[in-house]
This record gives structure tokens, C-alpha cells and sequence, in this order.
């Protein structure tokens, strides 16, 4: 005895259903293919080595966003922490802010000294 599905269930294998899947078949395959080769072994990602200086940065960074006094020249300068030593760079319009930067550096837990490389604009 041999059991068959039911008719509803029986697909015919006629030549377009063949070559609609041969088709599917052929570009899953290329698909797969350039997936495996456009996965290049990417570098290691270079993460801060040390918490307590992102902490520093970010602390910072938060700080000078923070105080409206600030222009938006001495808010966009670059500051880089490093083993808890704090290098300013970049410009400020007056002497008050650059002082006012370094003091709110000092003040944050953690920094060991801090690198003053802030250029004035106006004296």
C-alpha cells in the first residue's frame, strides 16, 4: 500500500517551477559567497586602556558643556586624558576661560596634572 498526500497538497514539477528554483538555488549560493568574502578580518578595536581616564574625559567634557559662560570655541577644544594627566588643546577667546577650564580639570577626581596647550585668541 502507498500512501500519497493529499491533492491539495501534491505541487507538479512543471519546467518553469524547475528553473524558478534553479535560479533561486543559483543566487542563494553567489549570495553566500560574497558574504563570506566581504567579511575581511577587521582589526582589533582600540579601546581606552584605562576607565578612570575615560571617566576624566567624559567628566570633563560634561563640565564644560555644562557651564554657560563657556563660548562655543572653548567647549569644542580637544582634551585627551592619560594615566590621569589631562592635555588641553585647541583655542579660547579670553584668558577667563581658559582659566576656568583648567580649574574644573583640576577639580575632577583622578587628575594627576593638567596640560595646558590652549591657545588665546584675544588678550
Amino acid at each position: 500500500m502507498t500512501l500519497e498526500p493529499p491533492l491539495s497538497l501534491q505541487i507538479t514539477r512543471t519546467p518553469t517551477v524547475t528553473l524558478i528554483s534553479s535560479v533561486l538555488a543559483l543566487f542563494a549560493g553567489m549570495f553566500a559567497f560574497d558574504v563570506e568574502r566581504a567579511a575581511p578580518e577587521r582589526p582589533a578595536l582600540h579601546l581606552p586602556s584605562n576607565y578612570d581616564d575615560v571617566h576624566i574625559s567624559t567628566k570633563l567634557r560634561d563640565r564644560l558643556n555644562a557651564d554657560e559662560s563657556l563660548s562655543i570655541t572653548a567647549k569644542s577644544i580637544k582634551l585627551y586624558t592619560t594615566g590621569g594627566v589631562v592635555k588641553l588643546r585647541g583655542q579660547v577667546i579670553r584668558k577667563t576661560e581658559r582659566d576656568r577650564i583648567v580649574a574644573a580639570a583640576k577639580t575632577i577626581a583622578g587628575v594627576k596634572s593638567v596640560d595646558d596647550q590652549l591657545k588665546i585668541l584675544l588678550e
